[in-house]
């Protein structure tokens, strides 16, 4: 899917958006505050759209105003949306609640933190999360829709491919690592908690990277140290490629590409780019940095949640050499950033 917002006046708002099947005709729901949600098929036809080959017919454009979006005008947070896949097209801010800022958090790790996420996306008007769920149009799309001055995006698409852009439109970018024997012990532990639900509504929330990986490690028997190294040798190819390394597999490799030596300098070159990157031994260091770069304190008291049992699967995982095996390459980029960032935080 593409969008894009030409303009908003206060009364009226223009823009398009193209769907993955560029024959329909969108929809957009349009929510005001203290008023039922109104959807509306776009409205305008669009020749350059269908000129460029986007759209078939053209009719793929729409203007809002009080004819067909009563109160437009004074709702100082409107959003719009497809109608559809509800993804947010356009949010209103309000300045005296929304840091007129956007925001990246690069979300390296597989272990949800939704206190963490929730404390910091508050700030913002506009809130996108799991960007590596969605297509490349409609991530360039968010990325590039200027009229969304108040925005929080979180999530791990390739950035390789996005940072630029990201830089480009203004975005403050963030990160925290943690030891990467920690990320996979939670990751194991994420795919026995998914397992043990059971559900498909709970396979919706599994990470891309993590679905075809769910059954395997969930059969992991926690307390038994030959269970996680039959699991790790019985790994398929899909399965090999999805669990190795996926700390430089985010950072610096391109679709279908497998991580490599040289990928360990890019993703430390990428990594030094952003503007806060953190250790999850030293949070309260991220924390402190991130103010400076927001403006506030954007996470007050809120700390990572320690998954229970996670240490005790990390001691087993130590002893197994396929785990090290899988992980070479990560190891080896977090030694080389971790120390660059205790350097950097003992100097400041």
């Amino acid at each position: 899917m593409r969008f894009h917002i030409d303009k908003d006046s206060g009364d009226s708002i223009t823009g398009w958006v193209v769907l993955d099947n560029p024959s329909l005709v969108p929809r957009i729901l349009i929510s005001m505050p203290d008023q039922d949600d109104i959807e509306l098929a776009a409205n305008q036809e669009r020749p350059g759209l269908k000129n460029r080959g986007l759209h078939t017919t053209g009719m793929a454009g729409f203007r809002l105003n009080e004819k067909n979006c009563r109160g437009i005008k004074s709702a100082a947070e409107l959003a719009v949306r497809e109608a559809d896949s509800g993804i947010l097209i356009y949010q209103r801010s309000d300045p005296e609640r929304h840091l007129r800022k956007k925001l990246f958090f690069c979300q390296l790790q597989a272990m949800p933190q939704p206190r963490v996420q929730a404390a910091l996306e508050s700030r913002f008007a506009a809130r996108y999360y799991g960007m590596e769920r969605h297509g490349g149009e409609t991530l360039s799309s968010v990325i590039d829709n200027e009229h969304n001055m108040s925005v929080f995006m979180a999530g791990r698409p390739l950035m390789l491919r996005y940072q630029p852009a990201l830089k480009e439109r203004g975005f403050i970018l963030a990160t925290v690592l943690q030891d990467p024997l920690d990320e996979l012990a939670e990751r194991i532990m994420l795919c026995h908690a998914l397992q043990a639900r059971n559900t498909m509504s709970s396979m919706l929330d599994c990470p891309p990277d993590l679905e075809p990986l769910v059954a395997h490690l969930a059969a992991i028997d926690l307390r038994d140290e030959a269970s996680y190294a039959a699991a790790m040798r019985s790994l398929n190819t899909p399965q090999r490629e999805a669990l190795a390394n996926p700390y430089l597999r985010t950072l610096a490799c391109d679709v279908d590409e497998r991580p490599d030596r040289f990928h360990v300098s890019s993703a430390l070159d990428n990594l030094a780019a952003m503007d806060v990157v953190g250790l999850r031994s030293r949070f309260d260091d991220f924390k402190s940095m991130l103010r400076d770069a927001i403006g506030v304190d954007g996470l007050g008291e809120e700390q990572p949640f320690d998954v229970p049992g996670t240490e005790e699967v990390v001691a087993r995982l130590q002893s197994v050499r396929e785990v090290r095996d899988l992980l070479a390459l990560d190891i080896e980029f977090y030694a080389y950033a971790r120390e660059a960032i205790d350097g950097a935080l003992a100097t400041a």
